[in-house]
């Protein structure tokens, strides 16, 4: 046993590398995924939390909007902004189907 304890002593520093390195050399590569989406891609819901985000959600709205997949949805949950985030959200998604704009529910009452 005791030729076995510099083995297992050494372990933790060989083992990790070693598995990093086997699935680095089994995994797949951008270039193996194909650059279109199958026919048949399944619906995908993008989730945009915002809370006074007023200064940034047109363009991180119309950034999702903006991506080339066949089938998807953008939510925006309004979560009780005050500096008109929904109502910018609201103004983007009359005028785009894939967006709809969603209120947060009323937050619960302190402890």
């Amino acid at each position: 046993m005791q030729h076995l304890t510099p083995i297992l002593w050494s372990l933790p520093w060989v083992l990790p590398p070693a598995v990093v390195l086997f699935r680095a050399r089994h995994s797949l590569s951008l270039s193996d995924v194909p650059d279109a989406p199958p026919p048949d891609a399944p619906r995908v819901s993008v989730v945009v939390p915002a809370r006074n985000e007023s200064r940034n959600i047109e363009r991180c709205a119309r950034s999702v909007l903006a991506a080339a997949y066949p089938d998807f949805e953008v939510v925006v949950v309004d979560d009780h902004s005050t500096d008109g985030t929904g109502d910018i959200a609201r103004r983007i998604a009359r005028d785009e189907a894939r967006l709809r704009v969603v209120d947060a529910p009323p937050l619960p009452p302190p402890p």
